[in-house]
């Protein structure tokens, strides 16, 4: 069994046995190959939960949907720009099998965040927004991670073929919130209300 296996099984039992609120869940595990054609053939529930290596979530979010799953998969669910019109296709497919892709972006669900939502959206308290330009941004997030996380980071978490860039994992939760907090009854176009207007990369130095 490998380190990554081991440490969610440490993971799930801390669930189980933390009081008070301890979860339910009822464990059942397999480590071979063949573990997605497994899953699918036993198809021992209706809700697919997929997180982890993000390389291959895709498939494996295509085949929970063709299998009549809801689906519950962390983001981000693609790392590369080649895979959007596969993600759009298996999202009208789950619209056309009646079944939910969703990815619950947890932070929405901190109070800290929460609070702020509203009080932006106080406009006798916050004011209005202000247009803002590349020169002086109207809104200005950061997000602090660190290598270190419940004792240790996987090496393939530095694969950036496995995990994707960090825009596409963290950079999520701050696109996510931005439009969140600010357009709160607005669900954005992607193909008309986004640009990309500079960016820049650098390798993170161990």
């Amino acid at each position: 069994v490998g380190r990554d296996i081991a440490n969610f099984w440490i993971f799930a039992a801390s669930m189980i046995q933390r009081s008070p609120a301890p979860d339910h869940w009822r464990l059942h595990g397999y480590t071979g190959a063949d573990f997605l054609e497994r899953m699918l053939s036993e198809k021992r529930g209706n809700v697919l939960s997929i997180s982890g290596r993000n390389a291959r979530k895709l498939e494996y979010l295509e085949a929970g949907v063709r299998a009549g799953m809801h689906v519950l998969a962390d983001k981000p669910w693609i790392i590369e720009p080649e895979q959007l019109p596969r993600l759009i296709a298996a999202i009208e497919d789950a619209e056309r099998r009646g079944v939910a892709v969703y990815d619950c972006m947890t932070q929405r669900f901190e109070i800290a965040y929460r609070l702020q939502r509203e009080l932006v959206n106080d406009r006798d308290l916050f004011g209005p927004l202000q247009p803002g330009t590349p020169q002086a941004p109207a809104v200005r997030m950061v997000s602090s991670h660190f290598l270190l996380k419940s004792g240790f980071r996987p090496a393939w978490y530095f694969d950036i073929r496995q995990q994707g860039e960090a825009l596409a994992d963290v950079g999520t939760h701050v696109v996510d919130l931005a439009h969140w907090t600010l357009f709160p009854d607005d669900a954005p176009d992607y193909t008309r209300d986004i640009q990309l207007l500079s960016a820049r990369r650098w390798p993170t130095i161990l």
